[in-house]
């Protein structure tokens, strides 16, 4: 459902203004609003766009966002390795969601690797 009203319609005017001029608090909330459908039609290829933009930026949020995408395949092909650099990038800002992200990933990868560990284990004692 895209929630359209005067005072997101007027947001979305400003914040595509600012944008345009280089805000990256602005191309995060475009990015933002493509994303869920706020003031315009959802389009995650638009918030791909302008999250990027804030993010190369050094927007922080955006940054993360960037990876969150990366990490759960929404608009782009997953990729772990790209999901941690932003994650990265964005944590270094001291980002508490990308903090989490990275450690989240990162213990995946752990048990992944035990597991193996231990099925390679069991192999070799048959």
């Amino acid at each position: 459902m895209v929630k359209k009203n005067k005072r997101y319609k007027k947001a979305i005017e400003w914040y595509e203004k600012s944008a345009k001029q280089g805000c990256s608090f602005a191309q995060y909330c475009l990015g933002y609003s493509f994303e869920n459908g706020e003031g315009i039609d959802q389009d995650l290829g638009n918030a791909i766009y302008w999250y990027k933009k804030a993010a190369e930026d050094g927007n922080r949020t955006a940054q993360y966002r960037i990876g969150y995408f990366y990490e759960n395949e929404r608009g782009m092909r997953k990729d772990i390795k790209k999901a941690i650099e932003w994650y990265e990038i964005s944590a270094i800002q001291e980002y508490n969601n990308a903090q989490c992200g990275l450690g989240f990933i990162r213990k995946r990868q752990r048990n992944r690797s035990r597991f193996k560990q231990s099925s390679l284990l069991v192999q070799k004692t048959q």
